[in-house]
């Protein structure tokens, strides 16, 4: 009679490990990649997502910030994701995976879905839990384009009543007022 229990008590913590392992192993995966489409926003990569391709910067022209056209991007990241989370997961099936670049943040969901074959563990554990989506949303630093519009704002707006007000309490802000 005891020893079902005990050898339940231990499945159930050891499947608890491998959720809590596959959940980790899916938000540093997602940070990580987050970072790379940090890049992938501000400057054109290879097929691999990785380096920067200095040779096509210049290829994006003038105006792509106002076009924002990410899709090849996007695929690249999003396969990324694929193929580091499928070879490190134990007990979780992963089904789609979103990736979103705009020109401001980076969204990227993964939904997850955790087999465990014993179904009282399974209850023990938490249905509801079993199935769930992983949502990772981050801003994209790009701190040399800020200084840019800054100071193309600084130069159209100066001089004007609008401008004046609002360059005095971007000042304001700034000076911790």
């Amino acid at each position: 009679m005891v020893f079902p229990i005990v050898l339940y008590v231990i499945f159930s913590i050891v499947y608890g490990g491998l959720y809590l392992h596959d959940r980790v192993v899916i938000q540093n995966i997602t940070d990580e990649m987050s970072i790379q489409a940090n890049n992938a926003v501000r400057y054109p990569v290879d097929d691999t997502g990785e380096q920067i391709c200095y040779e096509n910067i210049n290829a994006r022209g003038i105006f792509f910030s106002l076009q924002c056209d990410y899709s090849r991007e996007q695929e690249v990241i999003r396969k990324k994701i694929m193929n580091r989370v499928a070879e490190k997961l134990y007990i979780t099936q992963v089904g789609d995976i979103m990736v979103n670049l705009a020109q401001t943040n980076i969204q990227i969901e993964v939904a997850c879905s955790v087999q465990i074959p014993i179904a009282p563990i399974r209850i023990l554990l938490g249905e509801d839990k079993m199935t769930y989506v992983y949502k990772q949303r981050r801003e994209v630093f790009n701190p040399a384009e800020y200084v840019r519009k800054y100071r193309v704002f600084l130069e159209v707006g100066e001089g004007t009543e609008l401008g004046d007000k609002a360059l005095k309490a971007l000042r304001d802000i700034l000076n911790g007022g």
